[in-house]
């Protein structure tokens, strides 16, 4: 994977204005990428500096805007902070490593933003609160309001230090959860934003829709949205308002198959529920959509050489000898 040259551009520049040092080479270019190492030794650099986790917030605060063009201007001319996000949302992966996206999901009082990964191995908590507390930033400044979170999910481990930072920045209580989030109310995303220009929104927005995700990131997102139901072509394809095999003709535009795509995305949360989650294997294959458990521990086996209990064992085993990847910047 890799990490858009913009990005990592926006983040040391943001970095040197909270007053860090940053040495090395910096792309030459905002279309290039940068490796997922690049983008790491950044966030080791406050590890090494002592940085506390809470300095996501300063950079948050201090990104600048106008940096990741089209998208922050459409997100600046947008009418409300729903359809600051919605284009936001859109536009995603023009910020995020490829496969990121930000999931936007009603609730019964508001609106849920969630960051999520195509890949469910991929970890990186610290990066995750970061893009959750630059979306809140941008909307507040847009806003001229504190746009105080409902609730707010975290995967960090704040210490007494930091929880208080955390909790006045995103002005409720963070809960310890498995993915990065943050709920608004009904009328916190009805916000009109000061700098609102319809007319040109409508331009920036289509813009940003043509160089947004890529349709492998779509149908997985969507595939994922449906695999309790079974996850059938006709209903991932009538959902995205195409039909079957319109889907399958594009899928193999870019060398894919729809089996292919449907088996990426349910191995992919299978070792997510069995390394992580309580649930029994018929439980699992039910979520997934299989007809029952022996169904699941066929497909499984065929995906990785391995029964999913043992997989299970082995992955816990490794997480509790420190094999789990960690993300959050340690206290030195």
């Amino acid at each position: 994977m890799s990490v858009p040259a913009r990005t990592w551009l926006a983040l040391r520049t943001a970095m040197e204005r909270c007053g860090f040092t940053i040495h090395g080479p910096a792309p030459s270019s905002t279309r290039l990428t940068v490796s997922d190492a690049q983008w790491d030794a950044l966030w080791e650099h406050l590890n090494a500096a002592g940085a506390q986790p809470e300095v996501v917030l300063e950079l948050a605060t201090a990104l600048p805007v106008g940096i990741v063009a089209p998208l922050d201007l459409a997100l600046v001319t947008a009418p409300t902070t729903r359809e600051a996000l919605t284009v936001l949302s859109l536009g995603w992966s023009l910020v995020g490593s490829p496969g990121d996206h930000l999931e936007l999901s009603p609730t019964p009082a508001g609106l849920r933003v969630t960051v999520r990964h195509s890949s469910r191995t991929t970890d990186d908590p610290f990066g995750d609160a970061f893009a959750l507390a630059v979306v809140l930033a941008r909307l507040r400044q847009q806003s001229r309001r504190s746009l105080r979170a409902m609730r707010c999910g975290l995967q960090l481990e704040l210490s007494a230090r930091s929880r208080p930072p955390f909790e006045r920045f995103f002005g409720c209580r963070v809960e310890a959860s498995a993915d990065a989030f943050v709920e608004l109310t009904s009328a916190a995303v009805s916000t009109r934003q000061v700098t609102a220009d319809p007319a040109v929104h409508a331009l920036l927005r289509a813009q940003v829709q043509r160089a947004g995700r890529s349709l492998p990131d779509e149908v997985m997102a969507e595939t994922r949205r449906w695999l309790s139901r079974g996850a059938a072509l006709e209903d991932v394809a009538r959902a995205r308002g195409e039909t079957g095999r319109t889907l399958q003709r594009r899928l193999a535009e870019v060398g894919l198959t729809w089996r292919r795509v449907r088996d990426a995305v349910r191995e992919d949360e299978a070792k997510f529920m069995l390394e992580h989650g309580a649930a029994s294997l018929p439980e699992v294959a039910e979520a997934l959509g299989f007809a029952d458990q022996a169904v699941f521990s066929r497909a499984f086996s065929r995906w990785t050489g391995q029964s999913p209990t043992a997989w299970r064992r082995e992955a816990r085993s490794s997480k509790a000898n420190g094999g789990a990847k960690q993300g959050a910047p340690r206290r030195s």
